[in-house]
C-alpha cells in the first residue's frame, strides 16, 4: 500500500512539474479554522496560523511553499508545519506535510480548484504514528497590483487515515492566507 502511494505521489509531481525558467515561486502562510469530525464527534479549531497542533496531531500544515506557471493558472505546492513540545521529562513532535496541485480558471485574480496527498507524524517519547491524507479544496485569489503577491482564501475537505484510527477523521475548513512571490 505504501508503494502505491509514493508511485502516485512522483506520478503527481511528475505529472504537474513546471520548467524552472517559467516559475513564480510563493511562500505564504495560512490562517484559519477546521472542524474534525469523526465517530458522530465534532472539534473546532481555530489557529493563526493554521498549523500543527499537537491535540489533533497536526493534520493541517500552515506554511506554504509553491511555484506557478508563467500563465499564473497552474501552481504546484507543498503546505508543511513542524512543533515539538517538550518539558516535564514529556517531548511530543507533530510534522505534516502535503503535495498539491491547483487550477486557477484565468491569470491575476481568479477562482481556482486544488487537490492533494500527503501525511502527518505525531507522536512523543519514543513512539511515533503516521496517518495518510487526501484532499479537495475551492479558493478564490487577487493577486495584488503591485504584482509581487496576493492573498487567498480557500475551502478545503481533507480526510486523514491510518491503522491505528478506528475510522478516518474528516476534516473541514476555511484557510485565509498570503502569498508572496519570491521572483
Amino acid at each position: 500500500m505504501m508503494r502505491m502511494r509514493v508511485s502516485l505521489l512522483v506520478f503527481l509531481m511528475t505529472l504537474f512539474a513546471l520548467p524552472c525558467h517559467a516559475m513564480t515561486w510563493t511562500i505564504g502562510p495560512g490562517i484559519g479554522f477546521d472542524v474534525y469530525s469523526a465517530s458522530g464527534e465534532s472539534f473546532l479549531v481555530v489557529a493563526a496560523p493554521s498549523g500543527t497542533d499537537i491535540l489533533f496531531g497536526g493534520f493541517r500544515p500552515g506554511l506554504r511553499i509553491g511555484a506557478w506557471d508563467v500563465n499564473l493558472r497552474n501552481q504546484v505546492f507543498t503546505d508543511v508545519s513542524f512543533m515539538s513540545y517538550s518539558g516535564s521529562g514529556l517531548t511530543l513532535h507533530a510534522f505534516s506535510g502535503t503535495f498539491n496541485y491547483a487550477y486557477a480558471f484565468k491569470s491575476g485574480s481568479s477562482p481556482y480548484l486544488t487537490a492533494g496527498i500527503g501525511f502527518a507524524n505525531f507522536g512523543g517519547d519514543g513512539s511515533s504514528d503516521t496517518a495518510t491524507m487526501f484532499g479537495v479544496g475551492v479558493g478564490g485569489r487577487h493577486r495584488l497590483s503591485h504584482g509581487h503577491g496576493g492573498i487567498r482564501i480557500e475551502a478545503r475537505y481533507d480526510r486523514a487515515d491510518a491503522p491505528q484510527f478506528v475510522e478516518p477523521i474528516n476534516i473541514v475548513g476555511v484557510r485565509f492566507g498570503f502569498d508572496l512571490d519570491l521572483n
